[in-house]
């Protein structure tokens, strides 16, 4: 014990393990969860595991297949994930394979977190450590640490942009710009909203570039071998940028309006006055951040850490100060274009997690009083078990807390069912078969059995492609007359009695289609699939 205490190497070892432990619950989750991944996830899942199926067995279509990877949507997690691949064929779940990445990408998150606190705070541990530990308690960190989703990366680009704010007045002026480029470079593969988040930490980080004060070596020392190494990773990560978004950017575009704004956005939540609007981010916070109490707690800590830097106030305003006021900025104007789309998808707002954690390092900075940072060390600890308790199961679903911490599934009945109907629907090699998918559930849907075929795939080598009765679309002759151009040579969908179809945008032309193809004499129906009778196929009659 002497040892670990007065050796600083074994402390911040001993440190960055116990902050890693934080997210173990998280393993033990991903290992026994049998979800069955909706669309989003599905569709990244399904370009990671064509990337990597791709590199396996055709490796000259590789870099091609890389530059197309998921076209719309910055392809940075397919990218990473295809490399997990082999580990979830060896743990028989690719979708836990994928999901180790997002656990190492959540540990880093809460490592980094952690140095930019302890950088800022003067070297307080016990301050460092309570913000990683807000962090990790967060229902919204804890939830997104169990899907294959972009936000835990775009989380770390934000704490990466922290980093370097953190270190920016002591670091040289040519070491910075080249993390600068790294990790906006990195920041836009993520997602194409990473700016909106991160443009506080970076102009912050430049202006030492710029204006690097009396104190520091003004000159560019680029011959530095970290410099060089720094330069170099954010040279390719620049390069892949470009390349990427030349080949997508028309998709890129047309994705960023149609999901911000319009019908489509309104699926994801609704218009309403801006005001309003504005008010619903507020709470959204607080159910993704903070249990009730425990906010209530962070207010307080804050509040008196602003009552204390005024009565206290030194000359001037210190470096963390000046970045809480950042943290402070980034937040309202991140809730402020928030409020002008009506898209209200929670799981946008964890990028905005270290700021509320820097805010409190900041507060407790301020008042530098041991008990108090005992006291908030437990309160957070305490959010943690029970943000843990509702995660497994254990205790009942708190309507107050973020819609994206679900409870674990055990149950692999849908996932036998989709692994049926790429049974039926996917049965010879070489052709590219098109099959459609007659509704939209989380469960049943084109992108979930596209992923569920290209798991089959890597046994099977058969290339099939599920496609939907468009997007929200209400007119049937317009969606038939699409779905053909495919040719078609399935077509699946439940059966409304057995399973009542959702009476939702996304499911409007269903029961219309559906009475087409029983109509239909080129077409004919199947007998139900087995493990689920409510599941009908319908193929068509060969001339």
């Amino acid at each position: 014990m002497t040892t670990l205490l007065t050796n600083p190497k074994l402390k911040t070892l001993s440190i960055y393990a116990l902050l890693v432990a934080l997210i173990a619950p998280s393993i033990v989750w991903v290992m026994f969860d049998k979800s069955v991944w909706a669309w989003d996830q599905a569709g990244y899942g399904q370009a990671a595991v064509d990337l990597f199926y791709t590199l396996r067995h055709a490796p000259r279509e590789w870099p091609e297949a890389m530059m197309q990877a998921v076209g719309r949507k910055p392809p940075a997690i397919a990218w990473a994930g295809q490399f997990f691949v082999p580990l979830g064929s060896l743990t028989g779940s690719i979708e836990a394979g994928l999901l180790v990445l997002v656990l190492i990408v959540q540990a880093l998150n809460l490592v980094v977190m952690y140095r930019a606190i302890r950088e800022l705070s003067g070297g307080n541990t016990l301050i460092a450590v309570t913000g990683s530990l807000a962090m990790a308690s967060a229902p919204l960190f804890v939830g997104m640490s169990h899907q294959f989703f972009v936000e835990p990366l775009q989380l770390l680009a934000v704490n990466w942009f922290l980093l370097i704010m953190s270190f920016a007045p002591k670091w040289d002026r040519a070491f910075i710009l080249s993390q600068l480029l790294a990790a906006a470079a990195f920041a836009t593969l993520v997602k194409t909203t990473s700016p909106i988040y991160c443009v506080g930490p970076g102009l912050v980080a430049l202006k030492f570039i710029i204006w690097p004060g009396s104190n520091r070596e003004v000159a560019f020392r680029w011959t530095q071998k970290l410099t060089l190494v720094s330069l170099s990773g954010g040279a390719i990560l620049t390069a892949l940028a470009l390349g990427w978004y030349s080949r997508n950017l028309t998709q890129v575009l047309r994705h960023i309006s149609v999901s911000s704004s319009g019908p489509v956005a309104e699926l994801y939540g609704k218009s309403e006055p801006y005001f309003y609007s504005f008010g619903y981010w507020l709470e959204a916070s607080q159910r993704n951040f903070f249990v009730p109490a425990v906010l209530v707690m962070f207010a307080l800590l804050v509040g008196a850490g602003f009552v204390y830097f005024v009565k206290h106030r030194p000359a001037g305003v210190t470096f963390i100060t000046g970045c809480a006021g950042i943290a402070v900025l980034q937040i309202i104007i991140v809730l402020a274009l928030f409020s002008a789309s009506p898209n209200r998808d929670n799981r946008y707002l964890l990028p905005l997690l270290p700021y509320f954690s820097l805010l409190l390092g900041w507060a407790l900075v301020q008042i530098n009083v041991k008990p108090i940072i005992g006291a908030a060390i437990a309160v957070f600890l305490v959010q943690w078990m029970l943000i843990y308790g509702q995660a497994f199961a254990l205790t009942a679903p708190n309507p107050q807390l973020s819609d994206w911490l679900l409870p674990i599934t055990r149950n692999s009945r849908q996932a036998n069912i989709l692994n049926a109907i790429v049974a039926r629907t996917c049965t010879e090699t070489g052709a590219e078969r098109y099959t459609v998918i007659g509704v939209e559930l989380s469960w049943l849907n084109s992108e979930t059995v596209s992923f569920f075929a290209s798991k089959n795939r890597l046994q099977t080598h058969r290339r099939c492609f599920y496609i939907p009765l468009g997007f929200a679309e209400s007119d049937p002759e317009v969606v038939v007359a699409a779905v053909m151009t495919f040719d078609p040579i399935y077509f699946v969908t439940l059966d409304p009695d057995l399973y009542p179809i959702p009476t939702n945008p996304l499911n409007q032309v269903d029961l219309a289609i559906l009475e087409q193809a029983r109509d239909e004499k080129t077409i004919a129906e199947d007998e139900p699939l087995a493990e689920e009778p409510a599941v009908l196929f319908f193929h068509r009659i060969e001339d």
